[in-house]
């Protein structure tokens, strides 16, 4: 198996061992009951960020190799634009200070500082296979 393509699968494993654990924080404890009235259920948000995390470095590993000296550049532009995406995505939450929810908008924040932070890790080892 392509080296690349191994480290997109140990990414799906990773997601779901997180999602596992953050349902499992949930049902087993009293922020069930809290998160039953959030706006964006926790499959919406593993969804959305898993799949535009799976996108970003999916372009990132197929990304010729001519251009492997702007790698950084490219993942800083896709990361800009994945942030643009979720704030179109969860302006609904985000961007209404009256009547929000701040468990949810910290959920919603945390999930996305997870995903920030696997897909940074996950990018430096795509680019280390390109040198």
């Amino acid at each position: 198996m392509h080296p690349k393509a191994k480290l997109l699968l140990q990414l799906l494993f990773v997601v779901f061992v997180s999602y596992v654990i953050h349902a499992a924080l949930y049902r087993f404890t009293s922020l069930g009951q809290t998160a039953a009235e959030f706006q964006f259920s926790l499959t919406t948000l593993y969804l959305f960020f898993g799949i535009s995390t799976l996108t970003l470095l999916s372009i990132l590993a197929l990304t010729p190799q001519r251009f492997k000296d702007n790698l950084g550049f490219v993942f800083i532009w896709l990361t800009l634009l994945k942030m643009g995406i979720a704030y179109w995505f969860f302006y609904s939450l985000l961007g209404n200070s009256t009547g929000f929810n701040p468990i949810e908008k910290r959920q919603v924040f945390i999930v996305f500082a997870w995903f920030l932070a696997t897909e940074t890790y996950f990018s430096t080892r795509i680019v280390n296979y390109v040198q």
